[in-house]
């Protein structure tokens, strides 16, 4: 039976050929692997994605966060049709999702930030079949102040003195003192 086939056997060598020339299907995960952001702000964390498959219901998101002082991982939020906030915890009233999937964006809204929330936020995406590939990453810094282009806003009073910030005047290159304006 196996010697009057020699088709058999070069249609199996030629099937694993092709199998191994095959494309080998990945999610890719683009997030900015560094985000800065000030303390009692909201920050948008960006997680976009690229897959083979076109996105259905089988797409999964999920978001964890690493302290910056090494302690164990924390759930974040977690997406599968709905989105799925955390109900204890200390991100619990504190994170909205702000994706949209069929735009392969799977970002979230972290509100009040605090220093405590300096750490690694990684974002995992599984779009079946592609549910292998790497894991997006951001390293967030949560800051006393921003530096960015100074645009006056009509109408604002001064802030006290407490809640004063420096601003790096992008045409002098030097930090200021901010009362007035915010910093973009």
């Amino acid at each position: 039976m196996y010697g009057k086939s020699p088709m058999r056997a070069v249609l199996f060598l030629l099937g694993v050929q092709l199998t191994a020339l095959w494309p080998i299907a990945a999610v890719e995960i683009y997030t900015p692997r560094v985000l800065e952001a000030v303390n009692g702000t909201d920050v948008r964390l960006k997680c976009t994605f690229s897959s083979f498959a076109p996105v259905g219901d089988t797409l999964t998101v999920t978001w964890n966060f690493r302290p910056r002082d090494g302690g164990s991982e924390q759930f974040v939020f977690y997406y599968h049709v709905d989105p799925f906030r955390p109900m204890s915890g200390r991100f619990k009233d504190r994170v909205v999702w702000d994706g949209n999937p069929e735009r392969y964006d799977v970002s979230i809204l972290l509100w009040k930030l605090q220093f405590d929330d300096n750490g690694t936020y990684t974002c995992q995406v599984k779009n079946p079949p592609d549910v292998d590939g790497l894991i997006g990453e951001i390293q967030l810094s949560v800051v006393h102040t921003a530096y960015g282009i100074l645009v006056p806003q009509p109408g604002i009073e001064p802030a006290p003195p407490a809640l004063e910030t420096r601003c790096l005047n992008h045409w002098t290159a030097r930090e200021i003192p901010v009362r007035l304006f915010y910093c973009y």
